[in-house]
C-alpha cells in the first residue's frame, strides 16, 4: 500500500477536518429538525402542517435551477486559487452571480404559474386554493432569493473553508426553525410562518455576504459587467453534472412513483421506510466525499498525477470506511431495526431494505470517483453512464414489479447501478487517472469491504445470542459491530497517515474528557 501514502499528509488532515465540520453541521441540524417538528405538527394542526409539507416539496424542486453551477464555481474557484489568478476567479464568481440570478427569477415566473395550478392540481378545498397559491409564490421568492446568494457558499468551498461555508447553511437553517417555532408557539398560521421565513432568508443572506467579505473579501460579490467567457466555462462545466443530479433523481426518487402507479398505494409506505433507512447508510460518507472536489480541482491545476491517484485511493478506502458500519448493522439487523422503529407489522421490508443497502452501498463508493474526474474537468462520460443507468432503472423497474412485485423495483435500482459501477465507471476513473485496477481493489476496496466481515460476525452471534428486543439492545449490538470494523481496519486496512489522523483526534478529546 505503499504509493497511497504519498498523499501530503496536509491534505488528508484537511480533508478529515472538513468532513468532521461537515458531520457536526449535519447531525446539529438533524437532531434541530427532529425536536422542531412535534411543535410544528401540533401548532399548525395536521391540516396546515400536511399542506406546509406538500408546498415546501413542490417549492424544493426549484433547486433543480442550479444547473450544477455550483460544483462549477467550487471547480474553478479552486483552480484559480491554487494558480493565483484572482482576476480569473472575480470573473467567475460574477458570472456566477448574474446567472442565478436570471435563475432567481425564473423561479419566481415558475413559483407564479406553480401558485395558479396548485390548489387544482392537488384538488385541495376551495377554501384553502387562495392562501396555497400565494404561500407557493412566497416560497419560490425565497428559493430565488437563495439562488441568487447561493455562489457565497460555493465560493468558501472552493476556498476550502467548508467552516464558513457550514456556517452558513447550517446557521440559516437553525435560525429558520428557531423562527418557525417562536411564530407557531405564539400562535401564527401558515401565513405568519411562510412570511417569517421570508424575511429569515433575506438576514440570512446578508449576512453570508458578510462573511464572505471577512473571508475572502477579494472574492466578495460586487456589481460588475458578466464576463461571457467566464459565463460559458461555467455553463461547460456544470451541464454534466447537471445531468448527474437528474440522473441521481432517476435512480433513488423514482420508485416511489413506480410502485403507486403498478401497485396499491399501501405498498408505497414500506418501500419509503426502507428507502430512508438505506440512505442513512451514505450519511456520513456523504459529508466526506463533498470535501474532494476543491482538493482535486487544486491538484489537477498543478499537474501532480499521482497525488490525484493518492486522493482516489485514500478518499474512496475512507467513505467505505465511513459507509461499512452503517450498512452492516442494516444488513444484519434490518428487520429488528424496522420493528423497533415503525412497528412488527413493517419487518417483512427488511427484505427491501437489505437489497436498498446494497444499491446505496454501490453507489456510494463511486462519489469519490464522480469528485476525482470533475475536479480534472473530464466528467461528461459520467454524465452520459448516470442517465443510461437511471433510465435503465426506471424501466427494470416498471418491469420487475409487475413481476415479483415491491422487491422487483428494489432490484430495478441494484441491477443498474451495480453494472455502471462495475462496468463502467471504475474503468473510467482508473483509465483517466493512469490507476491499475489492482492496486485500486487492494489499497481502497479490499482495506475497506474487508472489515465487514468480524463486524458482522460479532452482530450475528451477539443477536443470537442476545435477541435485540428493545432498542438499548439493538444499539449495543450495532456499537459492538461498529468497535469490530474499526479495529478490523486499523489493523488490516489503515495508512500510517490515518492511524496519525486517528491519534491526533484522540489527543484533542482526551483534555475534554478529563475535563
Amino acid at each position: 500500500m505503499g504509493g497511497s501514502r504519498s498523499l501530503p499528509p496536509a491534505i488528508g488532515a484537511g480533508m478529515v477536518r472538513n468532513a468532521a465540520g461537515n458531520m457536526t453541521a449535519r447531525l446539529v441540524t438533524l437532531v434541530a429538525t427532529f425536536l422542531a417538528t412535534p411543535v410544528l405538527v401540533h401548532g399548525l394542526g395536521p391540516t396546515d402542517y400536511g399542506l406546509w409539507v406538500l408546498l415546501a416539496s413542490i417549492a424544493g424542486y426549484g433547486w433543480l435551477l442550479d444547473l450544477g453551477i455550483g460544483s462549477g464555481v467550487i471547480k474553478l474557484v479552486a483552480e484559480h486559487s491554487a494558480r493565483g489568478e484572482l482576476e480569473a476567479a472575480r470573473r467567475t464568481v460574477s458570472s456566477a452571480f448574474w446567472l442565478y440570478t436570471a435563475l432567481g427569477l425564473l423561479a419566481c415566473l415558475l413559483g407564479v404559474l406553480a401558485g395558479l395550478m396548485v390548489g387544482e392540481v392537488f384538488r385541495l378545498p376551495l377554501d384553502q386554493r387562495p392562501m396555497a397559491g400565494w404561500l407557493t409564490v412566497l416560497m419560490a421568492a425565497s428559493i430565488a432569493i437563495s439562488l441568487a446568494f447561493s455562489p457565497i457558499t460555493a465560493i468558501l468551498r472552493g476556498l476550502e473553508r467548508f467552516g464558513e461555508a457550514n456556517l452558513i447553511t447550517a446557521g440559516g437553517l437553525l435560525a429558520g426553525l428557531a423562527a418557525n417555532v417562536l411564530v407557531v408557539a405564539a400562535g401564527g398560521g401558515l401565513p405568519a410562518l411562510l412570511a417569517t421565513g421570508f424575511g429569515v432568508t433575506l438576514v440570512w443572506q446578508a449576512c453570508g455576504v458578510w462573511v464572505l467579505r471577512r473571508t475572502a473579501p477579494d472574492l466578495a460579490i460586487r456589481p460588475r459587467r458578466p464576463d461571457r467567457a467566464a459565463a460559458r466555462r461555467l455553463l461547460g462545466f456544470s451541464g454534466p453534472v447537471f445531468a448527474l443530479q437528474i440522473a441521481g433523481r432517476l435512480q433513488f426518487e423514482t420508485d416511489v412513483l413506480v410502485l403507486a402507479v403498478f401497485l396499491p398505494v399501501s405498498a408505497v409506505t414500506p418501500y419509503a421506510l426502507a428507502q430512508r433507512l438505506a440512505g442513512l447508510a451514505s450519511a456520513a460518507a456523504e459529508q466526506f466525499t463533498r470535501v474532494i472536489l476543491p482538493v482535486a480541482s487544486r491538484l489537477s491545476s498543478q499537474d501532480a498525477p499521482e497525488v490525484l491517484r493518492s486522493l482516489y485511493l485514500f478518499a474512496t478506502r475512507l467513505t467505505l470506511g465511513l459507509l461499512m458500519p452503517p450498512a452492516v448493522v442494516l444488513l444484519t439487523l434490518g428487520r429488528p431495526v424496522l420493528g423497533l422503529w415503525v412497528g412488527p407489522a413493517f419487518e417483512g421490508a427488511s427484505d427491501v431494505l437489505a437489497i436498498l443497502t446494497i444499491a446505496v452501498v454501490v453507489d456510494t463508493c463511486l462519489w469519490p470517483a464522480g469528485y476525482v474526474l470533475q475536479g480534472m474537468g473530464r466528467h461528461r462520460p459520467l454524465a452520459v453512464i448516470a442517465l443510461a443507468s437511471g433510465l435503465a432503472n426506471l424501466a427494470l423497474s416498471i418491469v420487475l414489479v409487475q413481476v415479483v412485485g415491491v422487491v422487483g423495483v428494489a432490484l430495478g435500482t441494484l441491477i443498474p447501478t451495480s453494472l455502471e459501477a462495475g462496468c463502467f465507471v471504475i474503468p473510467l476513473a482508473t483509465r483517466e487517472l493512469g490507476l491499475r485496477p489492482g492496486r485500486l481493489f487492494r489499497e481502497a476496496f479490499l482495506p475497506g469491504l474487508l472489515p465487514a466481515l468480524p463486524a458482522w460476525l460479532v452482530m450475528s452471534v451477539a443477536a443470537a445470542s442476545l435477541p435485540p428486543a428493545s432498542p438499548l439492545v439493538l444499539l449495543a449490538i450495532a456499537a459492538a459491530g461498529g468497535v469490530a470494523y474499526v479495529a478490523a481496519y486499523l489493523a488490516l486496512g489503515a495508512t500510517q497517515l490515518e492511524r496519525r489522523l486517528g491519534l491526533d483526534l484522540l489527543r484533542r478529546l482526551r483534555p475534554r474528557a478529563s475535563g
